[in-house]
């Protein structure tokens, strides 16, 4: 007897993954979605059987699945199996951001249910699953492909919708046939970064012909690729062709000579469970959901966990061959061979050599000088110029040796390697000035030591391909060299504009947003960056500015700011000074990084209750603990003393501050920009690698009072609980958001009774009355509609107190006046006993 169908494999998931949330999507002119997400908070638990039922089957058909499988189908049975116990519920409340998609096919006539383990799986780890219901009719192979083509399309559509969707990081997974639709729908669609084949027919003969049918540009497109072979017992001979897996440039390859064809998916697996090689059936198939996960982790999340364990192999990841094999198979590229830095430390680098490019851009919008004046030049200015210096993740083996700390100097001084002698001094001065500032004058043999310091970035190397998170910032020359390369390695486009010398002008940060925002924009445009994510970071002064551009730019989705004194008294007064600056706007997760004694120093006290006031932002305060700690310790420079010249008095506490600072932004990017749970799970656990060195104060967000905008967005999304609740939550941060005026209440009351939602009008207007209690004009229109919905008794109350306070109103214009008592008084004759 199963116990419960869901989890009866082997897969065993982390303590920490969140809970499973299920929904289904209607599809205009496809077939209807079963959607499973990660959920903040669990709803109302369900069983398998309501997987079946949102399939629109019935249980008879689900009877006859059995039958034909050679299984025990009785009514006892078939009850058994379809209560069982599900990981998701419905009506759960959905995780926070916007999540890789993942879009699973069924063969032909086959249900979605039969992937219910999979999506419940994957949902835990961070990803979104969406499985198309299919139609019950026969069909033959080649009308199953091509009708899956048009649903995927129509389904991936539908999805781009939702707002925990991020369907820029898309991956398609297919059994039997599902396999050869996906493959073919995923043609010339860049937002499909993977695809798994359970099984499926690229590897059967009928496979590569009807492919060259329905998309030939799929015989040749490259991207990656896993495939599970089954190679257990066969209840149809159908001849393998691999000619299309022989082709694929990216493929990952693991065959089973446990299981089935009908075993691959969790449905076949668990009902081989009562056989006698039951539970090595459902390790194996465990084991291939391992490497769906982290076939998917390491594409759509760019995990260079994922992508190492990947790269080992089955057997070398201590996999039994009896269960699990690796035929011959090209595996992704391993983390990337870099030469040692002492400039790094013990941080990992990841699966990406990081490259290292300057990039030009001209803003039409502004100019780089007044039309005229004293000040003017002569010629007539032209538009402002940018400099943006760009490190992105590169494919190894990348063109040319790594780049000296000297030589990234000259990059961030003057864009180019090849200078004056007076230039390639003034770049050496200014790393020495940055290093004597902190500490003590350096040796001319001791300098020649640092600028001989290897990095890891390769200018010019070959990008990767693939479309990645684009990390924003402004040019700390040399200081943010080292951190740069590190995300870079990871996954990130890190680009940080050149900006004139910051001062303690608000009009100086607020340039250097502007250009952070127009910078962006450009290579949001470009190859290699995912236009859907993006990040703000800073280090020290040029982390002020990032401030601005995340309350005013919703295409930041997280802040980061290293050792900048944003709330260090003396200096969050200047940027505070920006009309820009609103606390209440911060509504992106922040995670800011101070040292303990900085923020006790009398040259840069923090003030903490400013970080506090953020408290519409998901918040995570980085104390830097250990003492003795310079300012620029979580920089290049701080590295530099400590990992290439040694003269400080604890250098391990240098380097181990530094490692913590770096990996903490990089997980908490990976969280925020990646979506992925498991740099979530690490970040709550408090990492004891970094204990005693850093210490966490988390804060979660509050939900933030709608402004007008927002209201807006709610009215045409069509939902009125939702805008209700936003009302309220308003109403209850104190009432000062705009929305809550008594004339745009009442405007809004009226246009929800006018789209045919009066019952939410009315409730807008009494929210109104409530929070407006002195004002005649919000009564009486309250008093109007609940005259409207019968409710005479409250409407009688409320035309009464409209007319008192028409008699009152010191503000009120006497043809206003006028009209109001005649309208209540005329309300109050109509409803009087």
């Amino acid at each position: 007897m199963l116990a419960a169908l869901a989890f009866a494999t082997a897969l065993v998931l982390p303590p920490s993954t969140p809970a499973v949330g299920f929904r289904v999507l209607d599809v205009p002119e496809g077939p209807r979605l079963l959607v499973w997400s990660p959920a903040a908070v669990a709803g109302t638990p369900l069983r398998f059987g309501d997987y079946v039922a949102a399939e629109q089957r019935g249980a008879g058909d689900f009877e006859r699945r059995l039958a034909e499988a050679g299984r025990d189908a009785t009514p006892e049975r078939v009850r058994t199996l379809l209560e069982a116990p599900a990981r998701a519920s419905r009506g759960a409340v959905a995780a926070r951001g916007r999540l890789p998609l993942v879009l699973i096919t069924s063969g032909r006539n086959a249900p979605g249910y039969l992937h219910a383990e999979l999506a419940e799986t994957l949902a835990a780890q961070g990803f979104v699953v969406a499985v198309p219901t299919a139609a019950a009719t026969p069909e033959p192979f080649s009308e199953a492909a091509r009708r899956l083509v048009p649903d995927l399309d129509r389904a991936l559509a539908r999805l781009k919708s939702e707002p925990d969707v991020d369907a820029s990081r898309a991956a398609f997974i297919g059994w039997s046939v599902g396999g050869v639709g996906a493959a073919a729908a995923a043609a010339d669609r860049p937002e499909v970064r993977a695809i798994v084949s359970l099984d499926s027919g690229l590897g059967y003969d009928y496979g590569p012909e009807l492919l060259t049918r329905l998309a030939p540009r799929a015989l040749t497109a490259r991207v990656p690729l896993l495939h599970v072979d089954a190679r257990g017992p066969a209840r149809y001979v159908v001849p393998r062709e691999e000619s299309y897996l022989k082709s694929k440039e990216r493929l990952v390859r693991v065959a089973s000579p446990l299981l089935s064809h009908g075993q691959v998916h969790a449905f076949g697996a668990t009902l081989a469970r009562a056989d006698a090689n039951g539970a090595d059936v459902a390790r194996a198939h465990a084991l291939v959901v391992d490497h769906v996960r982290h076939f998917l982790g390491a594409h759509l999340k760019e995990d260079a966990a994922a992508a190492t364990w990947l790269a080992r192999g089955p057997e070398a990841n201590g996999v039994p061959a009896s269960l699990l094999t690796t035929p011959a198979r090209v595996p992704p590229p391993p983390p990337a061979e870099l030469g040692p830095s002492p400039l790094w430390g013990r941080l990992v680098p990841g699966p990406y050599v990081p490259g290292r490019r300057t990039e030009r851009f001209e803003d039409p919008s502004r100019l780089d000088g007044p039309k005229s004046g004293p000040y003017a030049d002569p010629a007539g200015p032209g538009p402002r110029q940018l400099v943006v210096h760009v490190w992105y993740p590169a494919q190894p083996p990348a063109a040319g040796p790594a780049l000296t700390l000297g030589e990234m100097a000259r990059l961030d001084r003057f864009g180019r390697l090849e200078v004056t002698p007076e230039q390639a001094r003034e770049a050496a001065g200014y790393v020495h000035g940055t290093i004597r500032r902190g500490h003590r004058a350096l040796t001319a043999e001791e300098l020649a030591r640092v600028l001989a310091a290897p990095l890891r970035a390769r200018l010019g190397a070959p990008a990767a391909p693939g479309r990645f998170p684009l990390l924003i910032g402004t040019l700390r020359q040399v200081s943010t060299a080292v951190t740069a390369e590190y995300l870079a390695s990871h996954g990130y486009v890190v680009a940080f504009v050149e900006t004139p010398p910051i001062g303690g002008e608000a009009r100086d940060m607020e340039a250097a947003a502007r250009d952070m925002e127009v910078a962006a924009a450009r290579l949001r445009e470009g190859a290699g960056v995912d236009p859907r994510r993006t990040g703000a970071i800073g280090f020290s002064g040029s982390g002020f500015a990032q401030f601005l551009l995340a309350m005013s730019n919703a295409h930041v989705d997280a802040l980061v700011d290293l050792e900048s004194a944003v709330f260090a008294k003396g200096f969050h007064e200047r940027l505070a000074a920006s009309a820009s600056y609103r606390p209440e706007a911060l509504r992106v997760p922040f995670l800011h990084v101070y040292g303990k004694e900085l923020a006790q120093s009398a040259q840069f006290p923090e003030d903490v209750s400013r970080f506090h006031v953020l408290r519409h932002s998901e918040r995570v305060y980085l104390r830097l603990e250990k003492p003795g700690l310079d300012h620029w310790d979580v920089a290049t420079e701080g590295m530099a003393t400590a990992g290439v010249l040694s003269f400080r008095q604890d250098p391990e506490a240098v380097q181990r501050t530094f490692e913590a600072a770096n990996e903490v932004t990089r997980r908490f990017l990976d969280a925020h920009l990646k979506g992925d749970a498991a740099a979530a799970a690490w970040l709550r656990a408090e990492p004891a690698p970094h204990a005693g060195v850093v210490s966490f104060e988390r804060h979660a967000a509050e939900p933030p009072p709608p402004d007008p905008a927002d209201v807006e967005r709610l009215v045409a999304r069509g939902d009125p609980a939702a805008l209700l609740a936003a009302l309220r939550r308003a109403r209850d941060a104190g009432g000062r958001s705009p929305a809550l005026a008594d004339f745009a209440l009442n405007r809004l009351g009226y246009r929800l009774r006018d789209a045919g939602q009066a019952a939410a009008g009315l409730e807008v207007l009494r929210l109104a009355a409530e929070i407006h209690p002195g004002s005649a004009n919000v009564h009486d229109s309250l008093a109007e509609m609940l005259e409207a919905a019968s409710k005479r008794g409250e409407a009688l109350a409320a035309a009464r107190r409209a007319l008192e306070l028409a008699a009152a109103e010191p503000n009120l214009a006497e043809a206003a006046r006028r009209q109001l008592r005649e309208i209540n008084e005329a309300r109050i004759a109509r409803l009087s006993p």
